[in-house]
């Protein structure tokens, strides 16, 4: 009896992001798509958000320049720049449309040396992800709604 390799048991055990084409791997991949942008952000590497959302997401590019950015000024978020509490389909059809409860923990933003540039406040919003599915998952828009801690709308 063969043993199979490292590789091919985590392939066979990590589900397939791109394409679960149900409600929970609509919001699998919105999940993996928030840990990748938490990750571009406190290493800094934009190319983690890469080959995830269409062309067309102006917040996609967004998140992915700022990645960019922070990597080129040699600065990162020390911490986590969210954390996801909750993630739900809404609307399932024709386009696929998510919810993502996240709350930005108070952290710092520091230089290259470790030292603190700026404090990062945080706070809670809804993240509302639109998402389409041709042969794979694709992220079309991204809105956010900032919100206080109960979960009703704050002003801006």
């Amino acid at each position: 009896m063969t043993t199979p390799t490292i590789a091919k048991l985590r392939r066979e055990l990590e589900p397939d992001l791109l394409h679960d084409h149900t409600q929970s791997g609509a919001e699998a991949y919105v999940k993996d798509y928030l840990s990748r942008l938490n990750d571009s952000w406190t290493r800094p590497q934009a190319s983690l958000l890469d080959n995830r959302a269409s062309k067309d997401c102006g917040t996609c590019t967004n998140f992915r320049d700022a990645a960019a950015n922070l990597a080129r000024e040699g600065r990162r978020h020390e911490g986590p720049i969210l954390v996801v509490s909750k993630v739900s389909v809404v609307i399932w059809s024709p386009d696929v449309r998510v919810v993502a409860d996240v709350r930005q923990p108070k952290h710092d933003l520091v230089d290259r040396k470790g030292r603190k540039v700026r404090s990062v406040q945080g706070g809670r919003v809804f993240l509302y992800v639109e998402l389409s599915y041709s042969g794979r998952w694709w992220i079309k828009s991204v809105g956010i709604d900032p919100v206080n801690d109960d979960g009703t709308h704050r002003e801006s």
